[in-house]
């Protein structure tokens, strides 16, 4: 940002770009998708949009009186984490499994979902292309699909293993 010091627009650009890099230390991310990258949330990408063609103009929106066009992007914006939360909703560790997703759309039988996977405790932070499963049979899953934040109940049928 030194090199742009003497440029007021250039600096307030990259100012804006390095904050939307370091967003939230890196546990916000800007993506219209949700629901494993299967749905896309038109207010999200609506407000992209609306942004896009904010900067298409950039001196006479951005730069000029309309900065305030900005926080067209914070509908876009959500967490990156997985965090694991019992009934009551307070905060269980539970040990996932996090690897590169893959798509098994018309296989037959019950094939992986992911490859590639590290079994890590929640909370966890997922990439783009990241799925997470639970590790155990310890806890079922409320939801579907496991991203943001996840409602876990004991699994009734779980019997711990003996270690002799």
């Amino acid at each position: 940002a030194a090199y742009y010091a003497k440029d007021p627009s250039g600096l307030f650009m990259v100012r804006i770009a390095q904050g939307l890099l370091y967003m939230g230390k890196g546990l916000m991310t800007i993506n219209p998708f949700f629901s494993d990258r299967f749905l896309l949330d038109p207010i999200a990408f609506g407000s992209l949009t609306v942004l896009a063609h904010a900067i298409l103009h950039l001196k006479d929106t951005i730069l000029g009186k309309s900065h305030y066009m900005l926080f067209n992007i914070v509908p876009a914006m959500r967490p990156r984490w997985l965090v694991t939360l019992d009934e009551d909703l307070n905060e269980i560790k539970v040990p996932v499994r996090v690897g590169q997703a893959v798509d098994t759309t018309g296989q037959a039988g019950r094939p992986k979902q992911m490859t590639g996977f590290q079994t890590r405790t929640t909370p966890v932070l997922l990439n783009y292309s990241d799925r997470a499963e639970l590790a155990t049979e310890e806890y079922l899953s409320v939801a579907t699909i496991m991203e943001d934040f996840v409602i876990l109940k004991k699994n009734p049928n779980y019997k711990p293993e003996v270690k002799a």
